[in-house]
């Protein structure tokens, strides 16, 4: 990246990740899901989002071991392999799916999905935030929610999921991507119940 483009910033957790933002810099994670990398599975991706003046602009997701490649252009569409792609139609909250990842185990997690549980049909858990951002963005699932907001986790799927249409909600504690504004209250109102205590880990 720095041999094509020698004047942009890279930003990531191995590099720069302290740095002070400039006005247009690359976000890179080389590998999302290392746990999930270190222990064999197949569900973990590199990740890459250029930014200019803090709007995303585009990005790419690839999974080496799925043979995936996401690509995303501000108003131009997320595509998988060269296929456009959108969320999945909203039905209710009975036949939802909804996926979450944490940046570490806590019991509230727990209680979290207890609580989203009552609603839906289903709770899943991938431990990469670009593969649950993808699942939004080609319709597999209904919603995916990541309880922490580091660039580089969030900053390409979240505009892959933009991009497929789908419905976000962003603070300082969490990102939330779903194809309706039902399951972005669901899961809010499940969180302030989980964290009565404080949105902290």
């Amino acid at each position: 990246m720095k041999k094509e483009f020698p004047d942009i910033e890279i930003l990531s957790e191995e590099f720069n990740f302290d740095k002070e933002k400039t006005n247009r810099y690359f976000v890179i994670d080389p590998i999302d899901g290392t746990i999930n990398f270190a222990s064999g599975l197949d569900i973990w991706g590199i990740q890459v989002a250029y930014v200019e003046n803090e709007n995303t602009l585009a990005s790419c997701l690839y999974f080496p071991k799925l043979d995936l490649l996401l690509s995303s252009t501000d108003k131009g569409g997320t595509f998988i392999n060269g296929k456009k792609v959108k969320v999945k139609e909203y039905e209710n909250l009975d036949n939802s799916l909804v996926a979450f990842d944490f940046s570490r185990a806590n019991e509230k997690n727990y209680i979290l999905y207890q609580e989203v549980s009552k609603k839906i049909m289903r709770v899943r858990e991938f431990g990469a935030a670009c593969y649950g951002f993808s699942m939004v963005a080609n319709g597999s699932i209904d919603g995916y929610c990541i309880l922490q907001n580091t660039p580089w986790d969030i900053e390409p799927g979240l505009l892959a999921c933009i991009e497929s249409g789908a419905k976000v909600y962003r603070d300082n504690f969490c990102t939330i991507v779903a194809n309706s504004n039902a399951i972005i209250d669901l899961i809010i109102n499940s969180i302030q119940i989980a964290f009565k205590d404080g949105l902290k880990y």
